[in-house]
């Protein structure tokens, strides 16, 4: 029988991930952050997946001190997450894709870390991340956490079209290749 608790769990985490997305500023996304990652974390340590529950875990603890920390310790706190997140997945004896949401999440940090109030490259980061997630949820059958993270990056993806629109492209590019150029290598069809 399947314990539902835990993706009871994740469903709430998930309801707060995607109001976090439709926030304006990034300190909002990060205060939305904060609760959402510790139910992550409990999500995972039911369902016996140490590595996603404790790189959920300090993201929160790392979230919280970013949000009210002056610069240097912001940077010293993003720093060490990304040294602790790859600390966890090398010595919790992981298998491959255990690797997939370190990498998604150092990506993000190293954009917070570089321009904290650029929503812009924090919305694309966000695509990167949750599309991690995504793939480890598929190997560690956190269902619901898949499900989750697929609605966390339609919500990214909503939140960058309602907050920056689209611009037409000189070359029809997709839209969606178009969300990851700045906005000033976006062109308008003249």
């Amino acid at each position: 029988m399947i314990d539902l608790l835990p993706h009871a769990i994740g469903v709430i985490a998930m309801i707060i991930s995607i109001f976090a997305w439709q926030a304006k500023t990034s300190k909002n996304i990060l205060l939305y952050y904060i609760p959402a990652n510790l139910l992550w974390a409990l999500q995972y340590f039911m369902l016996s997946v140490p590595v996603g529950a404790l790189i959920s875990l300090s993201t929160s603890g790392k979230d919280s001190i970013v949000l009210f920390a002056n610069n240097r310790i912001r940077k010293i706190a993003i720093t060490t997450f990304i040294i602790t997140i790859w600390g966890v997945a090398f010595t919790q004896n992981s298998q491959w894709y255990d690797f997939v949401p370190v990498i998604g999440n150092t990506i993000f940090n190293i954009v917070l870390l570089m321009s904290p109030q650029n929503r812009q490259a924090l919305s694309r980061a966000c695509l990167l991340s949750s599309g991690s997630w995504i793939v480890y949820g598929m190997y560690t059958d956190a269902w619901v956490s898949v499900l989750s993270f697929s609605l966390v990056f339609i919500s990214c993806l909503i939140g960058i079209v309602r907050h920056e629109g689209f611009k037409k492209p000189a070359f029809y590019l997709p839209q969606f290749v178009l969300l990851f150029l700045r906005p000033s290598q976006q062109c308008d069809r003249r």
